[in-house]
Protein backbone atom coordinates (compact mmCIF):
# COMPACT_ATOMS: atom_id res chain seq x y z
CA UNK A 1 0.00 0.00 0.00
CA UNK A 2 2.98 1.90 0.85
CA UNK A 3 4.75 1.68 -2.50
CA UNK A 4 1.25 2.09 -4.10
CA UNK A 5 1.03 5.54 -2.78
CA UNK A 6 4.66 6.50 -3.46
CA UNK A 7 4.05 5.94 -7.27
CA UNK A 8 0.71 8.08 -6.95
CA UNK A 9 2.74 10.65 -5.19
CA UNK A 10 5.54 10.75 -8.02
CA UNK A 11 3.43 10.78 -10.50
CA UNK A 12 1.41 13.65 -9.27
CA UNK A 13 4.53 15.47 -8.94
CA UNK A 14 5.52 15.31 -12.00
CA UNK A 15 2.33 15.78 -13.62
CA UNK A 16 2.74 19.63 -11.78
CA UNK A 17 5.95 20.19 -12.91
CA UNK A 18 5.24 19.61 -16.73
CA UNK A 19 2.21 22.01 -15.91
CA UNK A 20 4.23 24.51 -13.74
CA UNK A 21 6.92 24.68 -16.67
CA UNK A 22 3.82 25.11 -19.71
CA UNK A 23 2.68 28.06 -17.56
CA UNK A 24 5.70 29.88 -17.00
CA UNK A 25 7.22 29.24 -21.12
CA UNK A 26 6.53 32.61 -22.26
CA UNK A 27 3.81 32.54 -25.33
CA UNK A 28 5.34 34.93 -28.10
CA UNK A 29 1.91 34.51 -30.20
CA UNK A 30 -0.20 35.41 -27.41
CA UNK A 31 0.68 39.10 -27.52
CA UNK A 32 2.39 40.38 -30.76
CA UNK A 33 4.18 43.61 -28.73
CA UNK A 34 6.64 41.00 -27.13
CA UNK A 35 7.02 38.98 -30.85
CA UNK A 36 10.72 39.35 -31.71
CA UNK A 37 11.55 41.70 -34.48
CA UNK A 38 11.41 40.27 -38.35
CA UNK A 39 14.62 41.02 -39.76
CA UNK A 40 13.50 44.42 -42.24
CA UNK A 41 13.56 43.37 -46.24
CA UNK A 42 15.83 45.80 -47.83
CA UNK A 43 15.49 46.90 -51.16
CA UNK A 44 18.67 47.14 -53.66
CA UNK A 45 16.97 50.25 -54.74
CA UNK A 46 16.37 51.75 -51.10
CA UNK A 47 19.90 49.82 -49.19
CA UNK A 48 22.85 51.83 -48.38
CA UNK A 49 26.07 52.31 -49.83
CA UNK A 50 29.59 53.34 -48.80
CA UNK A 51 28.28 56.90 -48.06
CA UNK A 52 25.02 56.10 -46.16
CA UNK A 53 21.91 56.57 -47.68
CA UNK A 54 23.64 58.38 -50.75
CA UNK A 55 25.06 56.39 -53.47
CA UNK A 56 27.32 57.56 -56.03
CA UNK A 57 28.77 55.59 -59.23
CA UNK A 58 30.13 56.19 -62.98
CA UNK A 59 28.02 55.26 -65.70
CA UNK A 60 29.27 54.52 -69.80
CA UNK A 61 26.80 54.17 -72.51
CA UNK A 62 25.48 54.66 -75.77
CA UNK A 63 22.54 56.29 -77.81
CA UNK A 64 21.12 58.70 -80.65
CA UNK A 65 21.94 61.56 -81.09
CA UNK A 66 24.88 61.51 -78.36
CA UNK A 67 26.56 59.06 -79.58
CA UNK A 68 28.95 57.18 -76.59
CA UNK A 69 28.07 58.40 -73.11
CA UNK A 70 30.44 58.93 -69.82
CA UNK A 71 28.71 60.14 -66.96
CA UNK A 72 28.31 60.39 -63.06
CA UNK A 73 25.29 59.42 -61.15
CA UNK A 74 23.82 60.02 -57.52
CA UNK A 75 20.69 58.50 -56.06
CA UNK A 76 19.49 59.57 -52.04
CA UNK A 77 17.37 56.99 -50.59
CA UNK A 78 16.23 55.47 -53.96
CA UNK A 79 14.22 58.61 -54.21
CA UNK A 80 16.11 61.26 -55.64
CA UNK A 81 18.69 61.43 -58.14
CA UNK A 82 20.89 63.62 -60.19
CA UNK A 83 24.31 63.81 -62.30
CA UNK A 84 26.48 64.73 -65.59
CA UNK A 85 27.08 63.29 -68.70
CA UNK A 86 29.29 63.92 -71.73
CA UNK A 87 28.65 62.75 -74.82
CA UNK A 88 30.56 62.38 -78.43
CA UNK A 89 29.34 61.33 -81.41
CA UNK A 90 32.68 61.06 -83.71
CA UNK A 91 32.36 61.58 -88.11
CA UNK A 92 29.83 59.38 -89.26
CA UNK A 93 28.55 59.01 -92.50
CA UNK A 94 24.89 59.53 -92.87
CA UNK A 95 23.28 57.67 -95.31
CA UNK A 96 22.16 58.78 -98.44
CA UNK A 97 24.89 61.20 -98.97
CA UNK A 98 28.52 62.18 -99.26
CA UNK A 99 28.68 63.80 -95.84
CA UNK A 100 29.49 62.98 -92.02
CA UNK A 101 28.39 64.50 -89.11
CA UNK A 102 29.89 64.81 -85.42
CA UNK A 103 28.39 65.99 -82.91
CA UNK A 104 29.70 67.00 -78.76
CA UNK A 105 27.40 67.58 -76.06
CA UNK A 106 27.30 68.02 -72.26
CA UNK A 107 24.51 67.87 -69.32
CA UNK A 108 23.57 68.29 -65.96
CA UNK A 109 19.90 66.37 -64.73
CA UNK A 110 17.96 65.43 -62.27
CA UNK A 111 15.38 62.39 -61.61
CA UNK A 112 12.77 61.34 -59.24
CA UNK A 113 11.87 57.78 -58.90
CA UNK A 114 8.28 57.86 -57.41
CA UNK A 115 8.33 54.21 -56.51
CA UNK A 116 11.44 53.71 -55.45
CA UNK A 117 12.78 51.06 -57.86
CA UNK A 118 13.78 51.06 -61.81
CA UNK A 119 11.29 53.76 -62.69
CA UNK A 120 12.71 57.35 -62.98
CA UNK A 121 11.23 61.24 -64.80
CA UNK A 122 13.93 63.55 -65.08
CA UNK A 123 14.70 66.50 -66.74
CA UNK A 124 17.95 67.54 -68.31
CA UNK A 125 19.94 70.88 -69.39
CA UNK A 126 22.85 70.91 -71.80
CA UNK A 127 24.93 72.65 -74.68
CA UNK A 128 25.52 70.54 -77.69
CA UNK A 129 27.52 71.28 -80.79
CA UNK A 130 27.33 69.26 -84.35
CA UNK A 131 29.22 69.55 -87.49
CA UNK A 132 28.72 68.39 -90.94
CA UNK A 133 30.69 67.89 -93.34
CA UNK A 134 30.79 67.36 -97.36
CA UNK A 135 33.39 66.82 -99.58
CA UNK A 136 33.32 66.39 -103.49
CA UNK A 137 35.97 67.11 -106.66
CA UNK A 138 35.89 69.89 -108.22
CA UNK A 139 37.84 70.55 -111.50
CA UNK A 140 40.08 73.51 -111.00
CA UNK A 141 42.98 74.88 -113.01
CA UNK A 142 42.63 72.10 -115.20
CA UNK A 143 43.26 69.26 -112.58
CA UNK A 144 40.55 67.94 -110.02
CA UNK A 145 40.72 69.29 -106.39
CA UNK A 146 38.85 68.40 -103.46
CA UNK A 147 36.48 71.16 -102.14
CA UNK A 148 35.30 70.50 -97.90
CA UNK A 149 31.78 72.05 -97.08
CA UNK A 150 31.17 72.70 -93.65
CA UNK A 151 28.44 72.98 -91.58
CA UNK A 152 28.43 74.58 -88.19
CA UNK A 153 25.70 74.50 -85.61
CA UNK A 154 25.63 74.66 -81.42
CA UNK A 155 22.57 75.30 -78.87
CA UNK A 156 21.20 74.99 -75.73
CA UNK A 157 18.79 72.94 -74.84
CA UNK A 158 16.23 71.51 -71.57
CA UNK A 159 15.49 67.77 -72.23
CA UNK A 160 12.70 65.95 -70.22
CA UNK A 161 12.94 62.25 -70.37
CA UNK A 162 11.58 58.72 -68.69
CA UNK A 163 13.59 55.65 -68.44
CA UNK A 164 14.46 52.78 -66.09
CA UNK A 165 18.07 52.55 -64.22
CA UNK A 166 17.53 48.51 -62.69
CA UNK A 167 20.36 47.84 -59.94
CA UNK A 168 21.32 44.27 -60.09
CA UNK A 169 23.59 42.12 -58.03
CA UNK A 170 27.77 43.27 -57.16
CA UNK A 171 26.14 46.72 -57.18
CA UNK A 172 25.80 46.64 -61.17
CA UNK A 173 23.34 49.55 -62.90
CA UNK A 174 21.36 48.52 -65.98
CA UNK A 175 19.13 51.70 -67.47
CA UNK A 176 18.18 53.29 -70.53
CA UNK A 177 15.58 56.71 -71.51
CA UNK A 178 13.97 58.42 -73.62
CA UNK A 179 12.88 61.94 -74.11
CA UNK A 180 13.34 64.96 -76.46
CA UNK A 181 16.03 68.08 -76.72
CA UNK A 182 13.78 71.11 -77.05
CA UNK A 183 15.90 73.86 -78.21
CA UNK A 184 16.36 77.05 -75.57
CA UNK A 185 18.80 79.57 -77.35
CA UNK A 186 20.85 78.66 -81.08
CA UNK A 187 23.15 79.73 -83.18
CA UNK A 188 21.84 79.40 -86.60
CA UNK A 189 24.17 77.28 -88.35
CA UNK A 190 26.68 79.00 -90.35
CA UNK A 191 28.72 77.32 -93.32
CA UNK A 192 31.98 77.71 -95.02
CA UNK A 193 33.98 75.53 -97.51
CA UNK A 194 37.79 74.79 -97.54
CA UNK A 195 38.77 74.98 -101.94
CA UNK A 196 42.06 76.29 -103.22
CA UNK A 197 43.54 76.73 -100.19
CA UNK A 198 41.12 79.10 -99.29
CA UNK A 199 38.87 79.34 -96.31
CA UNK A 200 35.34 80.72 -97.15
CA UNK A 201 31.92 80.92 -96.28
CA UNK A 202 29.07 79.91 -98.22
CA UNK A 203 25.43 79.94 -98.30
CA UNK A 204 23.88 76.34 -97.16
CA UNK A 205 21.85 74.37 -99.61
CA UNK A 206 20.90 70.76 -99.97
CA UNK A 207 20.10 68.33 -97.45
CA UNK A 208 23.05 68.74 -94.94
CA UNK A 209 22.32 72.03 -94.49
CA UNK A 210 18.67 71.92 -93.98
CA UNK A 211 19.34 69.10 -91.57
CA UNK A 212 21.50 70.72 -89.75
CA UNK A 213 18.84 73.81 -89.42
CA UNK A 214 16.42 71.58 -87.99
CA UNK A 215 19.14 70.55 -85.83
CA UNK A 216 19.54 74.07 -84.11
CA UNK A 217 15.74 74.87 -84.33
CA UNK A 218 13.56 71.59 -84.13
CA UNK A 219 12.89 69.59 -81.07
CA UNK A 220 15.37 66.24 -81.21
CA UNK A 221 14.23 62.80 -80.43
CA UNK A 222 17.12 61.20 -77.51
CA UNK A 223 17.07 57.71 -76.68
CA UNK A 224 19.62 56.31 -74.76
CA UNK A 225 20.16 52.31 -75.73
CA UNK A 226 21.98 51.18 -72.96
CA UNK A 227 23.32 53.03 -69.85
CA UNK A 228 25.94 50.64 -67.43
CA UNK A 229 26.96 51.86 -64.18
CA UNK A 230 28.80 51.01 -61.08
CA UNK A 231 27.22 52.39 -57.52
CA UNK A 232 29.19 52.69 -54.62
Amino acid sequence: MGTSLRAKFSAFTGLALVVAGVSMTPDVHADPARAPDAPAVVSRYTEQGLLGSFRLGPTVGAGAPDGARLGLFGKWRGLLGAGAAFSYLPDTPLPGTAATTRRASAEAFARVFPFRNAFFLGVAGGYAQTKGTMSEDRLAFRQMQKVDAHAYASVVYISPHAGFQWMLTQRLTLGFDVGVELPIVSDAPSFDAAKYGLVVPIEGKGSVADAMRYTAKAPVPVIHLLEIGYAL
